[in-house]
C-alpha cells in the first residue's frame, strides 16, 4: 500500500504525460499523411509502453516485493520519461509541419516551423514550463498560421 502512490505517480508521468500525447500526435501525423491505419498507430504507441510497464511492475513486485520499485523508478525511468517527452515535442513539430504543408507533403517553410517548434519546446521543458502551457502555445501558433492562410 505504501508504494501505490509513488508507483502510480511515476506511471502517470510516463503514460499520461508522455506516451498518450505522443501516441495521439503519431496517429494525427499518420492521418494527415493519408494513412487509414492511424487508429492502430494510436493504440500501438500507447499500449506498448503501458503493457511493458505493467508487466515489469508485476514481475518486479513478485520477485523482490516492495524493494522492486527502486529498480523500476531509477535513473533509467527518468531518462525514459524525458526521452518520450522529447519525442512528443518532435512529433508535435512534425504534425505542425504537416498541418501547414500542402496536402500532407512537407515544404521548406513548414520544416522551419516544425524545427523551431521542436527547439522552443525543448527549451521550455528544460526551464520547466508546464506541458499544458507548451501545448496551448503550440495550439495558438497553429490557429494563427491557419487563420493567416485563409
Amino acid at each position: 500500500k505504501a508504494l501505490a502512490s509513488p508507483l502510480g505517480m511515476a506511471g502517470d508521468s510516463l503514460l499520461w504525460g508522455a506516451a498518450r500525447p505522443l501516441a495521439a500526435l503519431a496517429a494525427v501525423a499518420a492521418a494527415l499523411m493519408g494513412a487509414h491505419w492511424a487508429p492502430i498507430v494510436l493504440l500501438g504507441v500507447y499500449n506498448v509502453p503501458h503493457l511493458v510497464l505493467r508487466t515489469r511492475g508485476v514481475w518486479a513486485g513478485g520477485e523482490r516485493g516492495p524493494s522492486g520499485a527502486g529498480g523500476l523508478l531509477g535513473q533509467r525511468f527518468r531518462v525514459l520519461v524525458s526521452s518520450m517527452r522529447a519525442l512528443m515535442c518532435f512529433a508535435a513539430g512534425f504534425v505542425f509541419a504537416l498541418a501547414i504543408g500542402s496536402e500532407g507533403r512537407l515544404s521548406a517553410p513548414s520544416l522551419v516551423v516544425a524545427g523551431s517548434f521542436f527547439v522552443l519546446t525543448l527549451v521550455a521543458l528544460r526551464v520547466r514550463v508546464p506541458i499544458t502551457a507548451i501545448g496551448l502555445a503550440g495550439l495558438a501558433g497553429g490557429v494563427a498560421i491557419v487563420l493567416s492562410r485563409i
